[in-house]
């Protein structure tokens, strides 16, 4: 966590104007009755998620309960002097105590004073995918060091969760699983050891693993624990589902400018997704299950990074039998033969490739894939369709990921250089118009443009136009 500058932080103490205190809490006869100091602590916000830091400035302080000092030790914990405030959290100053609150009336507000404060400091990069209310309310639940929010996604095993770290704010994804035999602790194991053996920018990153326990007879406690939870960073806000929507077309309309930025959005998304794909089959690593609500998108611009997320279906394997991993309507046939008893052969990592295949349909045409059936049809009619000159890099490339026989299929590391390729030559055409400068060098054509499309906002960067 990068901490803001001294005008993002209020300094909380004994009213002297020489020492730069905002929020004045006793004056300096009344310091030693009160046992307040100059500057006693500092609030201040975290540019991770926008919750409000409480720390203390060398002087003891309690919040919520927990005492914090700081000794200005080199290898002191920030745990020690720091703790995120929630609603209505009680922070004792020696004999004072106060309780902080602040009301979210205007969030819009806020967000444009935090990204106007995170532009201040040269060294912080994108922001983050969302900011929280400035002290959320924690309605009590706090698991480990994360106070928990609501689940934003549910399943058969488990729930997905925004939460924050008590100490610094940064906000991450919490997945809670439910072990129910020693089926599920042997799966949940597979999927905390895939996820520690992984680094990529493109996909969700292991923080840590923690259990926890349950009074309740009905729950299994095999083991001594009844849940797993891990914790993941990023804590995206939106996933791919979200770019698909019959409005998004409608809205375009005969825009160039907007049609050349959604297929650049399309084509960078795409050269991620199989860049951390080559990555993973690399390393002998099967997701099984890409789909567009297991993209996680952390932001648009300045221009757009999507992570690959839930490897609860992933398996360390070069081949595999098992058919009951993934979502059908994105299985490959290799794999629908097994589960139909058409095949006895065992598939390999090519299914990701027909998955991202049927992604990259379902965001060029817009609408989903509703069955097994309909994704098979999408890739027979796309075999049968004849090359256009007009066609995109991507759309040139799409029928060698949805070959009916895997043998046919384009690989994750073909699709990053053939695409990257056809990708930069298009772009270096449509920049010049085919000609070059004189001495050689090519005129500039990034211009940006503001997108007014549902699920798809902000600017984006458009090649081919000379500015």
């Amino acid at each position: 966590m990068v901490d803001p500058p001294e005008g993002c932080v209020w300094i909380v103490g004994v009213g002297r104007k020489s020492r730069n205190v905002e929020l004045i809490i006793t004056t300096p006869e009344r310091k030693s009755e009160d046992g307040v100091f100059g500057r006693h602590a500092k609030l201040k916000r975290s540019f991770d998620s926008g919750a409000i830091i409480v720390a203390t400035d060398s002087h003891p302080i309690t919040v919520d309960g927990h005492p914090l000092v700081r000794r200005r030790d080199q290898n002191e914990e920030p745990a020690m002097y720091q703790r995120v405030a929630g609603n209505k959290s009680l922070i004792s100053l020696g004999r004072m105590t106060y309780e902080l609150q602040m009301q979210d009336l205007r969030p819009d507000v806020d967000r444009a004073q935090m990204e106007a404060a995170r532009k201040s400091v040269a060294c912080i990069g994108p922001g983050p995918a969302f900011y929280l209310t400035p002290t959320p309310t924690m309605s009590g639940i706090v698991i480990g060091n994360y106070h928990v929010f609501e689940p934003f996604a549910s399943g058969s095993v488990g729930t997905m969760h925004y939460v924050t770290h008590t100490v610094t704010g940064k906000p991450y994804a919490l997945k809670r699983i439910r072990r129910r035999n020693d089926h599920d602790e042997r799966a949940i194991q597979s999927e905390i050891n895939i996820l520690r053996s992984i680094s990529h920018a493109h996909a969700c990153r292991f923080v840590e693993v923690f259990t926890q326990r349950f009074d309740r007879p009905d729950i299994r406690q095999s083991n001594g624990f009844a849940e797993v939870c891990v914790v993941l960073d990023p804590a995206a806000r939106r996933s791919l589902e979200e770019f698909v929507n019959p409005q998004f077309c409608e809205d375009v309309g005969p825009s160039l400018e907007v049609k050349a930025a959604r297929e650049l959005f399309i084509q960078n998304v795409v050269l991620q997704l199989a860049d951390v794909g080559a990555y993973l089959h690399g390393k002998g690593v099967m997701h099984r299950d890409y789909k567009l609500e297991n993209v996680a998108v952390v932001r648009t611009t300045p221009e757009v990074h999507v992570v690959l997320i839930d490897f609860g279906h992933a398996v360390e394997a070069v081949q595999s039998n098992d058919h009951m991993k993934g979502t059908v309507r994105y299985l490959a046939p290799e794999v629908l033969a097994l589960k139909h008893d058409r095949s006895c052969s065992p598939y390999n990592c090519l299914v990701d490739v027909w998955a991202l295949g049927v992604v990259v349909m379902e965001l060029d045409l817009q609408r989903r894939v509703r069955s097994e059936d309909d994704a098979q049809q999408w890739a027979k009619e796309l075999q049968q369709r004849k090359k256009d000159s007009e066609s995109t890099p991507l759309q040139q490339l799409l029928p060698r990921f949805l070959r009916l026989d895997a043998k046919e299929r384009i690989k994750m590391q073909q699709i990053v250089h053939e695409l990257g390729q056809q990708f930069s030559s298009a772009g270096k055409r449509r920049a010049t118009g085919g000609n070059e400068t004189a001495g050689g060098r090519t005129k500039p054509f990034s211009r940006q443009i503001e997108l007014k499309v549902p699920g798809f906002l902000g600017t984006c960067h458009v090649p081919g136009k000379t500015v």
